[in-house]
């Protein structure tokens, strides 16, 4: 839920499951679920969150997928578009899928382009 006013409330579903991090980009609200890592686009105006998961131009959807538990995520600068961030992520698994080589923490850089495990 969100308030722009401090009194009144209103829910947005990020269309993920249950969540347990999250952190702010200039340009996307990130949040760490029970399955991987989702985001979804700040209005252009005001901050508020809008409904639904968008898709990532980076490897973000197949590194840190629904395989994974992202317990914690934070974004080092948050004036800074995704993109252009320095961002951490740590996951856990318990899929028999889920490759026990991506658990650990993760990295995002702008000299990278992508995420990567530390």
């Amino acid at each position: 839920q969100y308030s722009t006013d401090g009194s009144s409330w209103t829910s947005v579903s990020l269309g993920g499951d249950t969540i347990y991090s999250l952190a702010v980009c200039n340009d996307y609200l990130l949040a760490g679920t029970y399955s991987g890592l989702i985001h979804t686009k700040w209005t252009s105006t005001d901050y508020v969150p809008t409904s639904g998961n968008q898709d990532f131009e980076t490897n973000a959807a197949s590194t840190l997928s629904s395989y994974y538990e992202i317990q914690s995520i934070v974004v080092v600068d948050p004036s800074q578009i995704e993109k252009s961030a320095t961002i951490f992520a740590s996951s856990i698994t318990s899929s028999s899928s889920a490759s026990l080589n991506n658990v650990g923490l993760w990295s995002y850089f702008l000299s990278e382009g992508k995420w990567n495990r530390e």
